[in-house]
């Protein structure tokens, strides 16, 4: 069985380091489905310490069910860790579908809970006709491990947010106004630094007007620039939409880290859709995502139900119509290349 990784980290006052772990598996059609079985995957390393994935084709012994269930435990734990993670698998042509959305919050692996994961909905069988390609079945598990390292920095910058004290500017959203420094926002922020290079009536007024967000995504946002840390959002979308318009990489980049697919559900898939249409230059992971969740084909009836999916114009549906069409096209082909080799196989017994 091969194993390889790719890390990343998002420099933030809140490091999060980000791995992309791959696992072949190669006869997977020959484990056991028998509940309680499992298989381990080689260790790897992220953040200083090491962890594994555990498959288990036939749900654990506990389960109440026998679809598919994976693990990833975190091996000999010297101290508590916060780490989310997210479960794809990826094809021979490097497309990706995601079985395990990636929950909200970070889960918390110690010595008292060392493994974190979920059942998915489907059973071993469904598993293996769905996404094995030549006997092989290659998972990838993208995990975020979060080193908190609080700094008197970031404190200093945050009460300054707070207090507005030496405030040079204002910015104004609605009928809130909300005091900010010129060199901070400019530090963080190409866009804010060319409005104040330049003499702008923003700048010589020191006083902006900002169109098209909400106060709290803005507050947000601020929060973000003036300490680096991921602010408590209920509305992560609106957030990414505004660290785009920024152009702050590092909060897109935690957007989709920490969010990632915990908050795109089938109520809100046509928002999500829709703005993914719009950052398509910017930020085509968020389109990705979309499309990676109604290749689950269980999942487009119940996001067809929904008054946001009932809004898009016809040429948004002809691309969900498409997406699903090219999936469904590959997994004909797939399943008719295992029946050639089938074909082969049974020639070559036969002597033909």
């Amino acid at each position: 069985m091969s194993i390889v990784g790719k890390v990343t980290e998002i420099k933030t006052a809140e490091r999060i380091i980000v791995h992309k772990q791959q696992w072949a598996i190669p006869k997977a059609s020959s484990l056991s489905t028998k509940r309680g079985d499992y298989i381990k995957s080689p260790s790897f390393q992220v953040g200083g310490a090491s962890w594994a994935l555990e498959l288990y084709p036939g749900g654990q012994p506990d389960d109440s069910t026998t679809e598919v269930r994976y693990i990833l435990t975190l091996e000999q734990p010297t101290h508590p860790r916060l780490a989310s993670q997210e479960l794809c698998v990826v094809m021979n042509n490097g497309d990706q579908v995601t079985l395990d959305e990636r929950s909200v919050s970070a889960n918390k692996f110690s010595r008292h809970c060392t493994g974190w994961g979920s059942q998915l909905d489907m059973d071993y069988k469904e598993l293996l006709l769905e996404y094995a390609e030549n006997d092989t079945l290659v998972l990838q598990v993208e995990i975020s491990v979060h080193m908190d390292e609080p700094t008197s920095t970031v404190s200093n910058y945050g009460a300054l947010l707070e207090t507005g004290a030496h405030a040079d500017v204002t910015l104004v959203v609605g009928d809130t106004e909300m005091p900010a420094h010129k060199c901070i926002l400019s530090a963080q922020s190409p866009y804010f630094q060319a409005m104040f290079a330049h003499k702008m009536s923003e700048n010589l007024e020191n006083r902006v007007t900002i169109h098209d967000v909400d106060v709290s995504v803005m507050k947000e946002w601020l929060s973000f620039a003036y300490t680096g840390r991921w602010p408590e959002t209920k509305t992560p979308l609106a957030l990414l939409v505004a660290a785009d318009r920024f152009q702050t990489p590092d909060l897109v980049q935690l957007c989709l880290v920490r969010s990632s697919q915990g908050w795109l559900t089938n109520e809100n898939w046509a928002e999500c859709f829709l703005a993914a249409d719009k950052l398509t230059a910017s930020i085509p992971a968020l389109m990705q995502r979309c499309l990676e969740h109604i290749r689950n084909g269980k999942r487009l009836p119940k996001i067809m139900q929904t008054q946001g999916y009932k809004q898009l114009k016809k040429a948004h549906v002809t691309k969900v119509l498409e997406t699903l069409v090219v999936h469904r096209k590959g997994k004909r082909r797939r399943e008719s290349d295992d029946d050639d080799d089938h074909v082969d196989a049974k020639r070559a017994r036969v002597g033909v």
